[in-house]
């Protein structure tokens, strides 16, 4: 491996390789070449994703791990074929002053036929490495106008873009078709991006953005903060809505300089004209120290539970009587690593 990463030089620039390298070994592995080979690429990507430039040897259990998610692609798959066992829930993002909600975040929620209710840290993942993200984020995006445009209240709904889906030129053809079918008012639909959305194709991210924005959609910068170029992404786009990590939310109680960062981000939304809104507030005592801060609205636990629609609850009371399992609510830390795409709560 050594060897392998020593930079060498080429007209007077030193050079470097990356490497990660994966082992199979016979006849622990298998004896026969084409099997070998297979578990060494096994091997190979487990030592990708333990962050590249390094060695693995083959496990049984990276093999089973593999099989695992080809089978939770298939069934997914199936899932998105049928529109069976998927469903869209709802937050509530409120105005601090007004309790007003002026908004729902839509999230993806999926009822396995034999698993129960599966997180959706572990299915969004297999949707984007496997093809099928633009599929789900059309039907959340459907889903999404189509409860929105019966809501009394008229309040908006949001909805999660996943990096797949951004950059191809396609995102406003899918946008104005769901608005379209549902009769949802451009304006009450809104479009949330994470920086991890913005760090590659960065000029073709922002031209389909601009698109979406164009036809009055409006687009949210979500996680804001916890990104390696928060301030420049403001720069290159206009963005309506700074939703604050969680992160420092919950911090900001008994940490000064979070709570510094929370109200330098409120000052700077305001100076801007964009709305901020505090993610993750359970508590009174968060409340407070955000509305001190500055922020105009909040998102969490203290003012709602993602909930599924009218129209679908009686079939999730039904679900959930056949499983122990209740729906599941993914952490913070875990909806960071799946979502980004299609609201994954």
């Amino acid at each position: 491996m050594h060897a392998l990463v020593a930079p060498y030089h080429v007209a007077y620039q030193a050079l470097r390789l990356g490497a990660s390298i994966g082992i199979a070994l016979a006849p622990q592995h298998g004896e026969d070449a084409e099997v070998l080979l297979s578990r060494a690429d096994i091997a190979l990507y487990a030592a990708k994703a333990a962050g590249k430039g390094t060695f693995m040897v083959f496990e049984p259990s990276m093999e089973a791990r593999i099989q695992e998610r080809v089978r939770l692609e298939t069934d997914l798959r199936a899932a998105l074929d049928s529109e069976s066992g998927l469903f869209v829930f709802y937050q509530p993002i409120v105005d601090i002053r007004s309790r007003r909600v002026t908004a729902r975040e839509a999230l993806i929620r999926w009822h396995h036929p034999q698993r129960g209710w599966v997180s959706p840290a572990e299915f969004v993942p297999v949707a984007e490495t496997s093809g099928l993200i633009d599929r789900l984020g059309a039907f959340v995006l459907g889903r999404a106008c189509r409860d929105a445009a019966a809501w009394a209240d008229e309040a908006r709904v949001a909805v999660n873009v996943s990096p797949g889906q951004l950059g191809k030129g396609t995102l406003t053809t899918i946008v104005e078709a769901a608005l379209t079918t549902y009769g949802l008012a451009p304006d009450r639909l809104e479009i949330e991006v994470t920086e991890t959305a913005l760090l590659n194709d960065v000029l073709d991210c922002v031209a389909d953005l601009r698109e979406v924005r164009r036809i009055g959609v409006r687009v949210a910068l979500d996680d804001f903060g916890t990104g390696s170029s928060s301030l420049s992404h403001l720069r290159v786009f206009p963005f309506d809505k700074i939703k604050i990590d969680g992160s420092f939310v919950k911090d900001a109680v008994t940490c000064r300089n979070c709570a510094a960062i929370v109200k330098a981000l409120a000052d700077l939304g305001e100076r801007m004209g964009v709305t901020t809104v505090a993610e993750g507030v359970e508590t009174q005592v968060q409340l407070d120290r955000v509305a001190a801060e500055g922020c105009r609205e909040v998102q969490g636990f203290l003012f709602g539970r993602p909930a599924p629609s009218e129209a679908d609850k009686p079939m999730i009371e039904v679900l959930n009587q056949r499983t122990s399992a209740p729906v599941p609510v993914p952490t913070p830390a875990a909806t960071r690593q799946a979502a980004r795409a299609v609201s994954v709560a």
